[in-house]
This record gives structure tokens, sequence and C-alpha cells, in this order.
């Protein structure tokens, strides 16, 4: 991700998400299962693993072809990712367990009964729709522009 240069602020706030990332990648090494190691931090990782879903309903890959176990690592990592790298996002183990009770969750996962065996269904009240992900992203991006027209203005 980038910054203006000369932006201090901005700077300063890209480090602390990458120190978070790399602080999400570490515990994951631990707590996540072997099959979805490392935990992509990069943009450019997050956004070819984010593509995964789209591909296996197209066809491209075979629905078995990762028994949906990496698209749902890619819903983690893409959840980590749009909190921020909250260190009190849940665990992998219950937001997949979260995942597996959500309607929103596509039902060739949901149904799946590898992940339901692994994951089983548990609802998880901080797991929100993907609209209301980005309408809160929308919200953030605008309060973003409206923070720096004042500091530009010198209010």
């Amino acid at each position: 991700m980038f910054h203006p240069i000369g932006d201090e602020g901005a700077a300063a706030a890209l480090n602390e998400l990458r120190r978070r990332a790399l602080a999400w990648q570490a515990r994951f090494a631990v707590d996540g299962p072997p099959w979805a190691q490392p935990l992509p931090v990069s943009w450019d990782k997050l956004c070819k693993l984010s593509r995964i879903g789209e591909v296996t309903e197209a066809g491209v890959f075979a629905s078995d072809f990762n028994n949906g176990r990496l698209e749902m690592a890619a819903n983690f990592a893409s959840s980590l990712f749009n909190c921020k790298w909250d260190p009190e996002h849940p665990s992998f183990r219950r937001f997949m367990r979260g995942m597996m009770a959500s309607r929103d969750t596509p039902a060739r996962l949901r149904d799946n009964p590898e992940l339901r065996k692994a994951y089983p269904p548990k609802k998880l009240d901080s797991l929100m729709p993907d609209e209301m992900c980005e309408a809160l992203a929308l919200s953030e991006l605008l309060s973003a522009r409206k923070a720096a027209r004042l500091r530009e203005s010198g209010s």
C-alpha cells in the first residue's frame, strides 16, 4: 500500500498495519492449519487468494479441488485485512465455525461434509455480511477524505 511522500501520519498508519499483519502471520503459523500456511499478508497475494471462490464457481477448479478449504482461508485472510489486522479478530477456528453457520456462506462450502466435520457450525456474532463490510469501508474512506480536506484547509 502507498501513501503520499511526506505524509508522516499515513506512513505511521501503514507501518502499524504492517506490524499487525506480521503479528497475525506469526500467530497463524502456530494456530492455523498446515495446509493454509503461510497466512497471506501482501495485497497481491490477498487479491489472488480472494478469487478462488469465483474460479471455483466458474468451473476453472473442480469444486473438490481444495474441498473448500482454500476459499475459507481466503475469507479469513480477507476478514483480517478488512478489520486492519485487529488483534481481537476471532481465531481461524472460531472464524471458520462462524462461516459454516452463516447463511452468507455459499452452500457448496456450508454443506461440505468435510468442512462441517472439521469446523462444526457455531454462530459468530461479530461476523458481518459482505454488504455491511463494504458500507463500513466506504464510510471510513469518506471520513478519511474529509479529514484530509480539513488538514489541507488548515482547520
